[in-house]
């Protein structure tokens, strides 16, 4: 083994060793490349550093100042300089790295001009190099498309909290999220606003997330009808950078201002444009809403750190959750050029078309979203039923999620528009992942010139290339949807809460009822000695076929139709009836001072008002639903001999409503049972 070379007492540090020396190679090449393998690996952590001040530097290190400065004398960096008369350092994270890998060379004996000769001849290779840039590139797409997803939530979350819930006049136009620590002054709104005007002016390692909704410049041609109908047209683009930079001017921005409890010094801005002269400096969301928006702020402030880490220094990332339709229309307009040169390179009277569906879930009729070859007036205008077996090559192709092929589209009926066209050939594809699900849309080929026909080749290549365009159009779909319902969920968040409560057989609504009743038995034993007339009546009523008939049916996000056409109904027989919603489908209403006639009574009228008025459905269509009902009356002195204490009380109502909802499980759909 060759001899250790000596250690020079200056640069003995206090800093003890991150890796086992025994482990790494003795050979100091292999020593040193470890050992940037190392640093490189550990420096993840060290994004919200740079660049730093020469006493950070050595903190982070683990190097005594002057031999930092040491160091730099024999060239082993060379740091950035500031202030007067560059007087000041500042440490990039390459200096960083560079500072602890010489002080771990230091550690294990090496003189500084030796560890500076062997950091300075040190090259990392290039396969290690490109596998570290494709690992953090990897990271980086998928940490920003987090990111993008979860911004975007958080604004239509904001948007929910700051507008009323019938209208949309307050609207985020920028979220900035500072990833060092910079708290902001609360107590007034022009010391919150001169803040943030002064972080919008230089937003150096701030997450900057752009809200934009629709386009400066109109779409041509227009866009057609049906694609109106297909979703929000709007997207979340992220902007990132360690350098100064700032961001575009706007006018008549108000900001609301969001902290978690436990780092205040870590806020998340909105900035709103136009807002009510009433906007809140300081976002506090209702109690139904405040869940959600903090699990959104503490997973963006959790995300944003690691995705920065990823990043390349001095770099910046833009990404976006979504594209609107004049972005995607002229981006697929042009990858149908190229998809019509390769396919007819000989042949300028061509055309492909892509024909997107009005819906997933219901189409009935296609339009065309992008084309080239095509004609403009036309293709506004063409539209294709879906009823029966579809309407020309795309929708029959459509209807049977398989390709449909002519070659004399001049005498195929089946080919719609052939004289409008002046086709003489064409292809139509569905464009699924798989052809047994409902297609995205339809990739259709046509050939003008007669001496052209398409052939079995172009036609099957049109079938490969349109698994392409499937990926591509089912993004497309799944962008625009999820921000329409994404915005929805928010805006119904006390629904969606009120919903989410019902799925469970003892959720929040049925403990109020209990507590309700609770109260009313701490008054029957507290004036025990009093004869008690009246009566106390518990009703269940349960959807019949709830799953057949509902919820198979709806295409609502939030399935709460049917309960809210059964709660209508108990309010026209009863303007004060509130019905405690459990195990989904099943509904407990209390009545107090109500006898064992009279109960059956209002539980009958309400099982007729369920059946005879007609449940909307959405897009005018109605079904009608029935509901079973299952009572039981029992006086107030029954009731105060229920139970000793309050927990016993609880089991023994609990016990009574089950076994009303198990009489229910019995009985025949649109019943009224009474249980003595």
């Amino acid at each position: 083994m060759a001899t250790p070379p000596h250690r020079d007492a200056s640069f003995v540090t206090e800093v003890s060793p991150t890796a086992d020396p025994g482990s790494l190679e003795p050979q100091p090449d292999h020593l040193v490349a470890n050992l940037f393998d190392e640093v490189e690996r550990a420096s993840a952590t060290w994004h919200d550093q740079f660049a730093v001040s020469i006493s950070r530097a050595s903190e982070i290190a683990g190097l005594r100042e002057h031999q930092i400065r040491y160091f730099e004398e024999l060239g082993a960096l060379q740091p950035l300089k500031s202030g007067t008369a560059g007087v000041t350092r500042r440490y990039t994270i390459s200096d960083v790295r560079r500072l602890r890998v010489l002080a771990l060379l230091s550690e294990r004996g090496f003189r500084a001009a030796e560890a500076t000769d062997l950091v300075n001849a040190h090259t990392p290779s290039a396969g290690h190099a490109v596998e570290r840039v494709l690992a953090r590139e990897r990271n980086a797409v998928a940490d920003g498309f987090l990111l993008a997803r979860l911004v975007s939530q958080l604004i239509d979350a904001t948007e929910a909290i700051l507008n009323d819930p019938d209208k949309r006049t307050v609207r985020v136009v920028e979220v900035l999220i500072p990833l060092l620590p910079s708290p902001l002054p609360l107590d007034s709104a022009a010391d919150c606003y001169e803040a943030v005007r002064a972080l919008r002016a230089n937003c150096t390692q701030t997450l900057v997330a752009f809200a934009q909704v629709g386009t400066d410049d109109p779409p041509s041609p227009p866009t057609p009808y049906a694609l109106a109908q297909t979703g929000r047209d709007d997207t979340t683009a992220l902007f990132y950078s360690r350098d100064p930079q700032a961001l575009p001017h706007r006018s008549g921005w108000q900001a609301c201002v969001s902290t978690l409890a436990h780092v205040p010094e870590h806020p998340i801005i909105f900035v709103v444009e136009h807002a009510q002269p009433t906007l809140p400096t300081v976002l506090i969301p209702n109690a139904d809403q405040a869940p959600i928006f903090t699990c959104l702020h503490a997973l963006c402030r959790s995300v944003l750190p690691v995705f920065a880490g990823s990043l390349s220094s001095g770099t910046y990332r833009y990404r976006s959750d979504g594209y609107q339709i004049a972005q995607t229309r002229s981006g697929l307009r042009a990858v149908l050029a190229q998809l019509r040169n390769a396919l007819f390179s000989d042949n300028p009277d061509s055309m492909a078309v892509l024909l997107i569906p009005n819906s997933l879930d219901a189409p009935v009729s296609l339009s065309i979203l992008a084309h080239d070859g095509y004609e403009d007036d036309l293709a506004f205008q063409a539209k294709l039923d879906l009823q029966g077996q579809g309407q020309g090559l795309s929708g029959r192709a459509y209807r049977a999620r398989e390709p449909f092929f002519s070659r004399e589209a001049t005498r195929d009926g089946r080919v719609e528009y052939a004289m409008e066209e002046h086709c003489h050939s064409a292809v139509a594809v569905p464009l699924a992942l798989a052809w047994s699900l409902a297609p995205f849309g339809v990739l259709y080929i046509a050939s003008k010139h007669p001496q052209h026909t398409i052939d079995e080749h172009q036609a099957t290549s049109a079938v490969v290339l349109g698994s392409i365009l499937s990926e591509v159009l089912g993004r497309w779909w799944l962008t625009r949807l999820r921000r329409d319902q994404e915005q929805s969920l928010h805006r119904a968040m006390p629904r969606m809460v009120r919903w989410i409560d019902s799925l469970d057989t003892h959720g929040r609504a049925l403990k109020q009822a209990l507590d309700r009743l609770t109260h009313l038995w701490q008054r029957i034993v507290a004036e025990s000695g009093t004869v008690y007339d009246s009566h106390l009546t518990l009703i269940v009523l349960d959807i019949d076929r709830y799953h057949h008939l509902v919820e198979v049916h709806t295409t609502d996000f939030l399935p709460l139709t049917a309960q809210d056409h059964v709660a209508a109904a108990a309010t026209r027989v009863l303007p004060k009836a509130h019905l405690c919603w459990f195990h989904n489908d099943h509904a407990l209403l209390v009545l107090e001072t109500t006898d064992a006639d009279r109960a059956e009574n209002i539980a009958q009228r309400i099982v007729k008002q369920v059946a005879t008025v007609p449940m909307p459905l959405g897009s005018k269509r109605q079904a009608r639903i029935s509901v079973s009902a299952a009572c039981r009356v029992m006086n107030y002195q029954d009731v105060g001999d229920l139970a000793r204490n309050e927990h016993e009380l609880h089991v023994q109502l609990r016990a009574i409503i089950e076994q009303l909802r198990a009489a229910l499980s019995a009985c025949q759909p649109g019943s009224c049972v009474m249980l003595r």
